[in-house]
């Protein structure tokens, strides 16, 4: 089970690694690694810290390095293994648990992709059963990080693996907030829903009509009851964690702008760099 990657020509070594195969045992990477795992079976089974679980069809599993996992044979598993030194290099398994507070506010924004594997009183087991639009969009961010780590052929392959984990943990703690919420009603549990799926869709072209469809919600509700939910409208929510988004792939990264403007669903530099102004008080500062 690999669980560092090196550079093709032995310059660096990143502490992460990719899992692809039948059934997983995390006994080897406990105390080194957290494990963001994919599952998809028919009458899979897992154990969690002794515990069983059956499902049938897809299971998003966030382990961190001190549980303990087993997935049977019959179950296909793919994921990402890594330390959270990848997120931020300040990171280590202690400090993300005891000192958070001590954080600057770059390390408390890179913080928050690590929640998933933090247990808390509303975080005592991330198992996540994504929707098919999330599912879909989690496959092909592994088999974006697979291929940069595997073929490291641009100049740019560990910062975008790293940020297609980022985007991944991203989701994850997207389905988790869904997971932990108690809802008032139905409505705000669809207006959830739809946050969600907002969230996990930020390369793809939204519109109100494709959403209306989705969800099968008039138009006028739909605006309504978003607004009412979130104090945005559709359309502003969707700028905002777009940019949201690419900000951290600004900061963190080295990645192209043209990449990053497509990774969020911006085809226009001008209209990027402005709303990007807009939202966040700076520019592309000759990016």
């Amino acid at each position: 089970m690999d669980i560092y990657t090196k550079e093709h020509h032995g310059y660096f070594t990143l502490e992460l690694g990719y899992y692809q195969g039948n059934g997983f045992d995390s006994t080897e990477i406990r105390n080194l690694r957290f494990a963001l795992l994919s599952l998809h079976g028919e009458q899979g089974e897992f154990w969690l810290e002794g515990k069983k679980t059956l499902f049938d069809g897809d299971v998003v599993l966030c382990v961190n390095e001190q549980e303990l996992l087993q997935v049977s044979e019959n179950v296909q598993v793919k994921g990402i293994l890594f330390h959270p030194a990848v997120i931020h290099g300040a990171f280590d398994f202690q400090n993300i648990r005891t000192q958070e507070e001590s954080f600057d506010i770059t390390q408390q924004q890179d913080y928050y992709f690590l929640f998933a594997f933090l247990r808390t009183e509303n975080n005592k087991d991330a198992t996540l059963y994504p929707p098919r639009d999330a599912k879909e969009r989690m496959d092909f961010l592994m088999e974006c990080f697979c291929e940069q780590i595997t073929k490291q052929d641009n100049n740019h392959w560990a910062c975008k693996s790293r940020s297609f984990l980022m985007e991944l943990l991203s989701i994850c703690n997207t389905l988790l907030e869904e997971k932990s919420m108690i809802y008032e009603d139905v409505q705000e549990k669809e207006m959830q829903k739809i946050v969600s799926y907002l969230k996990s869709n930020i390369s793809k072209k939204i519109t109100i009509a494709e959403l209306t469809r989705e969800f099968q919600i008039n138009r006028t509700d739909l605006s309504k009851r978003f607004l009412e939910y979130t104090g945005e409208t559709v359309m502003e929510y969707v700028k905002r964690i777009r940019i949201d988004f690419a900000a951290t792939m600004l900061r963190d990264t080295k990645i192209p702008l043209i990449d990053i403007m497509e990774r969020v669903g911006f085809h226009d530099y001008s209209y990027f760099s402005n709303t990007l102004k807009k939202k966040k008080g700076y520019g592309l500062f000759g990016r």
